[in-house]
């Protein structure tokens, strides 16, 4: 019983094989599947531009940042404030020969910040830091940055500019050439591109240049070479008439093509669709001849007639025998399609990386410019009261001799039941609570510079009927007898 369903099995095989229509219509199905492929188009403008909007932002917040004179170097606009315009105004002046490749982007960022009116301003909405330190911190981080975005971003643009002007371009054009011909510029059929002759079946299909183009083919193994009505390929017969102009009709045998199902143009669709394609050629003999064609043969021609419609592939297998169908001239264009979308696909996954780490630098950088705006340190005003423990701490450590007790010029000494210049106490002037009155911290220093003999100044007169100064080298210093 086995035996019997493989037999069956086996002739039902040889049965189909055998049946005019349905090698045709067979071959028709994976002609119709690389037809669909190839008819997709890809557009050569960039659809994700996040990349490119976070670097702008980026360089938003470093423009805004930065300081006024280097801001007002750009008038945002684009009439007259893009390099083209701005250049000559550095002739024979300092500036950095990467200004040429980045004064654009800059000249974009000072119109970014400027945009808008009233609360709705750009500035309006996000002020740059008041305090002058923290907006120089800000500033320089944004920079540093604003330059590793910078490099990302060229590297973006470049990859955006070979896809758009070279890689998508070539795509487009191999997958047109695949469909209509080589050197055909629209998806139009074109005589001696589309089919060597229009008017010429076995030309076109099997002696002169078969396999000129993918619809070539299929007007091949579909219409009649006498231009009768055919149903060789699809139940309902449309009349492809070789005898005057076999393209006239391929719209209607377009039509003709299942209803495809949404397969995305990728190299790997590609690659196994010119792969399926592969397995419907047929390989035959006649007369110890080897022969090798798409569609239906007897006794080792088509000439066109019902039940021998075919393309012939002969010359692809003797001449360039380790080639076989991937040296048919369509399917060679669809191999450059496919090759191209491996590039195109390595520069999807390119942009989307650069695109991800220019919103990640975009995030970081407002983070840097959102740092809260704290206010100046005020300056701490030193009381009476603080200044008198100063001054006391001052006198406590001469509090046993009257000579250095004065020579501080802040204290005076107070001689016990005053009559000994030994015994007796330091204590600090009358008013010098109130000296340091209106004076912070910050001013340390001139209030060392005005006490002890250094108060006199260049004034050697006063400087001298100090006992505890001397005069020396233009200046008044404390000086001590012992």
């Amino acid at each position: 019983m086995a035996t019997l369903l493989i037999f069956i099995s086996v002739f039902a095989s040889l049965n189909v094989k055998a049946n005019p229509v349905a090698n045709n219509v067979a071959d028709f199905q994976p002609l119709c599947q690389l037809a669909a492929l190839a008819e997709q188009e890809l557009p050569t403008t960039q659809t994700d531009n996040s990349g490119q909007e976070a670097y702008t932002g980026i360089e938003a917040l470093n423009m805004s940042a930065s300081d006024e004179a280097w801001k007002k170097l750009f008038t945002g606009n684009e009439a007259d404030g893009i390099w083209a315009q701005k250049s000559k105004d550095y002739n024979d002046k300092d500036f950095q020969k990467d200004w040429a490749t980045k004064w654009d982007n800059w000249n974009t960022a000072k119109a970014t910040i400027t945009a808008g009116t009233g609360s709705d301003k750009w500035l309006a909405k996000h002020p740059p830091p008041k305090n002058t330190k923290t907006r120089k911190q800000v500033a320089a981080q944004l920079k540093t940055l604003a330059e590793r975005a910078t490099a990302l971003y060229d590297h973006l643009a470049t990859v955006i500019r070979t896809e758009r002007e070279v890689t998508i371009p070539a795509i487009n054009r191999a997958l047109r050439q695949a469909l209509y011909g080589t050197g055909t510029a629209t998806k139009k059929a074109e005589d001696g591109k589309t089919v060597k002759a229009k008017s010429d079946y076995a030309a076109s299909c099997k002696t002169t240049a078969p396999g000129l183009s993918l619809y070539g083919d299929m007007l091949c193994i579909c219409g009649l070479a006498d231009g009768g009505s055919s149903d060789e390929c699809f139940t309902t017969g449309i009349t492809i008439d070789w005898s005057d102009d076999a393209t006239k009709v391929l719209a209607q045998v377009q039509k003709k093509c299942p209803k495809p199902t949404a397969t995305a143009l990728t190299s790997g669709n590609v690659d196994a669709a010119i792969s399926a394609f592969g397995t419907r050629v047929r390989h035959g003999q006649n007369n110890a001849n080897t022969h090798h064609f798409l569609g239906k043969q007897n006794t080792g021609t088509c000439t066109g007639a019902t039940g021998q419609l075919c393309v012939v592939y002969d010359t692809f297998y003797t001449v360039n025998g380790k080639e076989g169908h991937l040296a048919i001239p369509w399917v060679a264009h669809l191999k450059t399609a496919a090759a191209k979308l491996r590039d195109h696909e390595e520069a999807v996954a390119d942009i989307k990386a650069a695109a991800a780490a220019l919103k990640q630098l975009q995030a970081m950088a407002w983070t840097i410019y959102s740092i809260p705006d704290a206010a100046e340190a005020p300056v701490h005003q030193v009381t009476p009261k603080e200044q008198l423990q100063k001054t006391q701490q001052t006198c406590d450590q001469h509090k046993s001799n009257k000579t250095t007790c004065e020579s501080t010029g802040k204290c005076e000494w107070k001689e016990k039941d005053g009559k000994s210049e030994t015994e007796g106490e330091c204590k600090p002037k009358e008013g010098e609570e109130q000296k340091s009155q209106g004076t912070g911290e910050g001013t340390a220093g001139a209030d060392v510079a005005t006490t002890g003999c250094a108060r006199h100044g260049t004034e050697k007169a006063k400087c001298e009927t100090n006992k505890s100064c001397r005069w020396k080298t233009q200046t008044c210093e404390n000086y001590i007898l012992l």
